[in-house]
């Protein structure tokens, strides 16, 4: 059974700058494609990407930043763990501080390099998957009442024990032990899945 590529769509009114980038991509990446701010968010909804290369200059004005920071915004907007890899012909440092602190993840000045670009698609979608790792992790812990320890020592799983009886109640508790011993690691475990852990 082959592995499913992720997908990566590119946000970019230039139908031949598009292609090329398509091209580069396609042997690794499933590609979708916008040309502007409705395509762009039509095809999330469609298609959710976890990385997305996105044109500042998109129509009807190309030639100024303000529909791509839209489009970023609007993009994140609708799906907030999106990595965008802002692909850009205006140079000055005000638009990439601009577009970071809008929430891209990572700026690039036309013309690309592509090895360049490749390596920061690489890294995002690698990032995507790690972080989509620890999140599964993080909800086997909690559904196993393991709080992300693995142990086979039946005195630690007789205080893994305790500490989720003592997560269901509404009690001061106090942690003793040696320096060293991994006390706040309880502390957080008990607090993180008490009835209190949101508050």
């Amino acid at each position: 059974m082959t592995e499913s590529k992720s997908t990566l769509m590119i946000v970019e009114d230039d139908a031949g700058l598009q292609n090329q980038l398509k091209w580069f991509f396609s042997s690794k990446y499933e590609i979708v494609s916008a040309s502007g701010h409705d395509d762009a968010l039509a095809e999330m909804r469609r298609a959710a990407t976890d990385v997305v290369i996105l044109d500042l200059g998109l129509p009807p004005h190309p030639d100024d930043s303000a529909e791509g920071f839209r489009t970023l915004t609007d993009l994140l907007k609708c799906a907030p763990g999106t990595r965008i890899v802002v692909l850009t012909g205006f140079e000055d440092t005000t638009t990439a501080v601009k577009a970071v602190s809008l929430g891209a993840w990572d700026f690039i000045c036309k013309p690309a390099d592509p090895a360049v670009l490749g390596v920061m698609v690489d890294r995002a979608f690698h990032l995507a998957r790690l972080e989509e790792i620890s999140r599964a992790e993080a909800r086997h812990s909690r559904e196993s009442g393991t709080f992300g320890m693995i142990t086979a020592n039946p005195a630690m799983q007789q205080l893994w024990q305790r500490a989720r009886k003592i997560a269901r109640t509404d009690v001061t508790c106090l942690i003793r032990g040696e320096s060293g011993t991994g006390k706040e690691v309880f502390a957080r475990a008990i607090h993180d899945v008490s009835t209190r852990a949101k508050g």
